[in-house]
């Protein structure tokens, strides 16, 4: 098809041909004062929404007919609409949290911002500097440690605590920057932050990334000999063991690593108790190792996993 104008007056087809393109990369959504930029007129937008061609979502947004209806493309057209950062649970969700409830598109908007939105949980915030701000997906929202410290103003406290807790050991938040959020955030009167605070006070001072701790384990492993065990394996279904950090299989042995100080947290104990009962009936051992076992006193772990798993074959030479 060649290109040529349109006998309104139209720019060149090229030119929405580009506004396609940049559509693409979010979802097939845009606003108008996209469609503006791409030169394109009112008129033409007008045009292409009675055609059929473009779907609107409101006043000023619309995607290309036959984009997916993705959840993606649903939040995306939501933080148009409102002309917010997906927040909350929706952040949660786009980066990836563990354990966080489903929940409508939840946005957060500068406190002049005073749109409602039928199906859209609003949250007005005169904390929305730019470095609170990401993209995921083509999707605008806010950083995980920013997102962390606004779940605390939502969520029950035990809800909180498992989420943080699984948060952390996903490696899809850092604990020093949820504290580094948490100082820069917590203002009097700011719903969640007497909630969070002792959570991160426990996990703040010798906290050991799980990953960072999972890769010293792997090392021990290779530098003693021993056979190399199976690494993040569900066992059973999700109502018996569940997913273990490591399993040394012919041996019916799990290891597991405890990075969080002193393992001191109640729902993590209470789970975790339970779990290694619901391994034991399956006849499986369970050792649980430290951060200062392994960089202080490895001699132990030696001892121990000797005694399970029989003398280890010599490493090479």
């Amino acid at each position: 098809m060649s290109v040529r104008n349109e006998p309104t007056g139209d720019v060149p087809v090229r030119d929405e041909k580009a506004l396609a393109e940049f559509a693409a990369g979010q979802h097939g959504a845009f606003t108008r004062r996209d469609a503006l930029r791409f030169g394109l007129t009112e008129r033409m937008i007008g045009h292409r929404v009675r055609s059929g061609r473009w779907d609107q979502h409101a006043v000023s947004v619309f995607s290309l007919a036959g984009s997916p209806d993705t959840w993606h493309r649903r939040v995306l057209v939501d933080c148009l609409r409102s002309g917010g950062y997906a927040s909350h649970q929706t952040s949660a969700r786009l980066h990836g949290f563990p354990r966080v409830p489903r929940s409508p598109t939840v946005v957060s908007v500068p406190p002049t911002n005073e749109t409602r939105l039928e199906g859209v949980i609003v949250h007005q915030s005169n904390a929305l500097g730019p470095h609170w701000f990401t993209t995921v997906r083509g999707v605008p929202t806010l950083v995980p440690a920013r997102t962390m410290i606004d779940l605390a103003g939502v969520l029950r406290s035990e809800r909180l605590e498992v989420v943080l807790d699984e948060a952390l050991g996903a490696g899809v938040v850092d604990i020093d920057d949820v504290v580094d959020a948490f100082n820069s955030l917590a203002g009097r009167g700011r719903r969640g932050i007497a909630t969070i605070r002792p959570m991160l006070a426990e996990r703040g001072d010798g906290h050991v990334d799980t990953t960072i701790l999972e890769r010293l384990f792997t090392a021990f492993v290779h530098e003693h000999g021993y056979p190399d065990p199976r690494r993040q394996v569900r066992l059973g279904d999700s109502e018996l063991i569940g997913i273990v950090d490591f399993v040394f299989p012919e041996h019916h042995v799990i290891v597991e690593v405890d990075g969080r100080r002193g393992h001191l947290q109640r729902l993590d104990f209470e789970r975790d108790r339970l779990r290694d009962q619901r391994a034991l009936m399956q006849g499986y051992r369970i050792v649980r190792i430290t951060y200062r076992q392994l960089t202080t006193r490895p001699w132990q772990i030696v001892e121990l996993l000797d005694a399970l798993l029989g003398v280890p074959i010599p490493p090479a030479a």
